[in-house]
């Protein structure tokens, strides 16, 4: 059989459901193997592209006003094979439009959210914090403990706290969402900043030495049963709250040192090494004008940390770490631009003045200084073995 240069005969037989379904694609992908193709395969391809796209899906449409039919039939069909997720559930239950003619639903929230700079919160942030603040079960199903006129002012409540939410991390030292490291954090001050709006200044300190020793502990990971006890913790009582969510955090083992192994940002320990540097407020490297970290954060949402070293120099411990990423937008060649960089500048990212030429020859020992200057651990900028990658965490913020 004829083949096709450079292509395996098995992958010249593959079609990707999504070509098929589309004609005109799946005509591209046949014209570009008619001669390595069997008259039976062309065939095949054809059948299956026209099933797919005359398949019919069965719409039932039940008109009544008893909204209790319409949910018991919503929960039976949900009980069966693939079943929708809870956002989805309370998309499908609860949506309403405004007045204005604004569809009403957790999306709806995030984007208002967003409106402040801090990023987009998931779906299912909004909707875990609704739940805390609402009072509704956490861990089982909710649509039976939620009417649909109640949903809406749900919704206008849980934006109202999580914005406060919000103003109260940005204070804290969290310049975007992505840098908070656990959902559970916004759910219980979701909750929190609902039932205790104007909360007291002195609460308010409590409250970020909370989000930040257990973030470093790892104590808010937000398991089910972590959250139901830090979300049941928050009583119309602010103080007696506060002191809960404290207790909390002391009951759990504690480890407040800030690992810079490899840096992931996805991971708690790599977002927090990143709010360390965007507290130092950095500055562009060529205007010197301040930048706009959550913009950054919004540009360049796969890469907000670029690399300083690349290539063969960005292989050691350090170099894999924070020590070798610059909070900054993309660009060429990051070292010249340091180099050529005004003190103030380099500052601004934890890079000591008397390092520059470090940095031009590309010496690690540029990086072990920005851990000290940085993070504030002496043994970091003497040692270049493994242990220089645990390091103590910034100041908690007050």
């Amino acid at each position: 059989m004829p083949t096709l240069p450079g292509v395996e005969p098995a992958k010249a037989r593959t079609v990707a459901v999504q070509d098929l379904y589309d004609s005109a694609r799946a005509i591209a992908w046949m014209a570009t193997r008619y001669k390595a193709l069997k008259p039976e395969f062309v065939q095949r391809a054809i059948d299956c592209g026209k099933r797919l796209r005359e398949y019919h899906v069965p719409v039932y449409v039940v008109e009544t006003d008893d909204e209790g039919v319409l949910r018991e039939i919503f929960d039976r069909v949900n009980r069966t094979g693939r079943r929708l997720d809870d956002t989805d559930v309370f998309t499908a239950l609860f949506a309403t439009t405004s007045a204005l003619g604004e569809r009403l639903d957790l999306g709806h929230v995030a984007r208002r959210l967003a409106r402040l700079g801090f990023g987009t919160l998931e779906d299912d942030t909004v909707l875990a914090s609704l739940r805390a603040v609402a009072d509704l079960p956490l861990d089982k199903d909710f649509a039976k403990d939620l009417d649909r006129e109640d949903a809406a002012n749900a919704l206008l409540v849980t934006e109202a706290a999580l914005e406060r939410t919000v103003r109260f991390l940005r204070a804290s030292g969290f310049p975007h969402a992505s840098l908070v490291p656990y959902t559970l954090v916004f759910v219980v001050l979701a909750r929190l900043f609902h039932l205790h709006p104007e909360s007291r200044h002195r609460n308010l300190t409590l409250l970020r030495r909370w989000v930040w020793r257990g973030a470093l502990a790892g104590q808010l990971a937000g398991s089910t049963v972590g959250l139901r006890q830090h979300v049941g913790a928050v009583t119309v009582d602010e103080d007696a709250s506060v002191q809960a969510l404290l207790a909390l955090e002391a009951a759990a083992p504690r480890n407040t040192e800030l690992d810079l192994g490899v840096f992931r940002l996805n991971t708690a320990r790599s977002a927090l090494a990143a709010c360390a540097l965007a507290a130092l407020e950095p500055r562009d490297l060529t205007t010197g004008e301040a930048l706009d970290v959550p913009a950054i954060f919004e540009r360049s949402p796969r890469k907000p940390l670029p690399e300083v070293v690349v290539g063969d120099g960005a292989r050691s411990d350090l170099a894999r770490s924070v020590a070798n990423r610059l909070l900054h937008p993309p660009g060429r060649d990051m070292t010249a631009r340091l180099v050529a960089a005004e003190p103030t500048v380099l500052a601004s990212h934890g890079i000591p003045g008397a390092t520059r030429s470090r940095v031009a020859t590309r010496r690690r020992s540029w990086q072990s200084a920005r851990v000290a200057s940085t993070f504030g651990s002496e043994r970091s900028s003497r040692s270049r073995q493994s242990s220089a990658r645990t390091i103590a965490p910034p100041s908690t913020p007050s």
